[in-house]
């Protein structure tokens, strides 16, 4: 029963598309390397495995698997790394800083923000039929008849000249501009 090559296809922890530089990349980054590390071992700098990440969507979501697995084992390993450390000023700090990572890593999982959502579904219907009784029970309050009347143009009784005895005639206003 043994397998012919041809029938052997390339076993890979994250993608069948990665090369196995990539793939030890991957598995160095979730072993607990930085990204910059990981590259500068296989001989790439940091712009370079950008533009790589760029190009093949494989090696992006490679590394970000990775990276996700190194957050997970980092805060399930949180307890021995806070027990090994005697300070516990230090021991609180290091605890502030995993929390924090682990926050900004999946903020769905590990962030402080609280997210409540309720559905209710209100029936209005009740309410709108007592409104209506009181309505119809409720006497009509309408204000007196109001009085009918009709605008009258009222006659001049006052003369045409002017009501303002303290303004003179534009003529003798003196210059003073001149």
């Amino acid at each position: 029963m043994g397998a012919s090559p041809s029938d052997t296809k390339k076993l890979s922890v994250f993608s069948a598309e990665l090369t196995p530089a990539e793939e030890h990349l991957a598995l160095a980054i979730a072993g607990g390397s930085s990204i910059k590390n990981a590259a500068a071992d296989q001989g790439l700098t940091e712009k370079m495995l950008s533009l790589r990440r760029l190009r093949k969507p494989c090696l992006d979501q490679a590394i970000r698997q990775a990276c996700a697995i190194k957050q997970l084992s980092l805060i399930d390993g949180a307890r021995e790394i806070l027990d090994a450390e005697p300070d516990t000023n230090r021991a609180k700090l290091t605890w502030d800083v995993l929390k924090w990572t682990a926050g900004k890593f999946d903020p769905q999982q590990f962030g402080e923000r609280m997210d409540i959502n309720l559905t209710a579904t209100v029936d209005i219907g009740a309410a709108l039929a007592e409104a209506r009784n009181r309505v119809t029970v409720r006497p009509m309050c309408d204000l007196d008849d109001t009085i009918d009347g009709e605008f009258e143009a009222l006659p001049h009784d006052q003369p045409a000249e002017t009501i303002d005895k303290e303004s003179t005639d534009g003529a003798a206003i003196p210059d003073i501009f001149s």
